[in-house]
């Protein structure tokens, strides 16, 4: 029998999106898989709606929302007792292809140095390419998207998988041993940054990191918080921070800090409070707050679920 894989789909107050995801695998040929939809304490009927719609699923209510990476920590531990040999996280605003998962088992099994796996991306309707994995540029600390934009140069390779630092947690392909090895999803990023956290603690403990060419999935952007949302700039530069100071030591720790506080000086001061005192447009001063807040949040170690101080809470 073919190695089982654990789906996990978590949800927040997205039914239909769920939905249509759910969707997608039902028609996956493999053919020992199964999946667990995780709800972080919806209150727009989706537990109900799932549970009557889609029989063959599981479903686990946390009761509140405990971000991406408390929901999923729960799901890891449900997948895992569950005689899980392989965890499929992703997004709830994806669709993946039904050969999907079947092309990670097999690229997994036979390359058995890779630990994390993801799968090529599309955008919704499956025909641009998009993003499917990262290198880390260390001398500056940037998330280098892998690939040109129209993905000509991955899919006309040969190779089976390619060698990335970070896979998005949105297709998010994990052996078992990972889990294993290095534990789950570290709770204090609760949203951001917290799959390239992971993948950073798999690469220092041997672990390949990879993106597989044949397997394939559509994904939409930031439907939970919003893409460019005061909320997502916050948690972009708290947890950037926290991920710097957990994966780098020593001089390197210190001059990539400073890169980042000299950014966000560049971000608050040279653009959004000049451009503030300049108009008067109470726009630039609400955009410079959250970015000042992730900041000072680090440094003051609060962690987790952002206050309703953010307004988007």
């Amino acid at each position: 029998m073919s190695s089982k894989v654990v789906i996990l789909v978590l949800n927040w107050n997205r039914k239909e999106i769920t939905c249509a995801c759910l969707e997608s695998l039902q028609e996956l040929e493999y053919d020992n898989y199964e999946v667990l939809v995780i709800d972080n304490g919806s209150d727009d009927g989706s537990e109900e709606e799932i549970r009557k719609r889609y029989s063959w699923v599981s479903v686990l209510q946390n009761g509140e929302n405990l971000g991406y990476s408390g929901g999923n920590n729960r799901g890891i531990h449900w997948a895992l007792n569950h005689g899980a040999e392989h965890v499929f996280i992703i997004n709830n605003d994806t669709k993946i292809h039904k050969d999907c998962v079947s092309r990670l088992v097999e690229t997994s099994e036979q390359n058995q140095n890779y630990g994390i796996l993801g799968a090529i991306a599309f955008d919704y309707e499956g025909k641009m390419p998009l993003p499917s994995g990262f290198v880390v540029d260390w001398s500056r600390l940037d998330w280098c998207p892998f690939g040109p934009v129209d993905g000509s140069m991955i899919l006309a390779d040969d190779k089976p998988v390619y060698p990335v630092d970070i896979i998005q947690g949105d297709a998010f392909f994990v052996k078992r041993t990972v889990f294993e090895k290095i534990g789950f999803f570290d709770p204090r990023f609760f949203f951001m940054h917290e799959e390239s956290d992971f993948c950073s603690r798999a690469k220092g403990h041997g672990f390949g990191i990879g993106v597989v060419k044949d397997a394939k999935f559509m994904r939409l952007s930031a439907t939970t918080i919003g893409l460019g949302s005061p909320l997502q700039r916050y948690y972009a530069v708290r947890n950037m921070f926290l991920y710097i100071s957990k994966n780098l030591t020593g001089r390197e720790k210190m001059r990539k800090m400073l890169w980042e506080l000299k950014r966000i000086k560049w971000a608050v001061w040279d653009y959004y409070l000049l451009n503030y005192f300049h108009t008067g447009d109470r726009k630039y001063l609400n955009d410079a707050v959250p970015t000042m807040r992730g900041c000072l949040d680090y440094f003051l170690g609060r962690f987790g679920k952002a206050s309703k101080i953010y307004g988007t809470n």
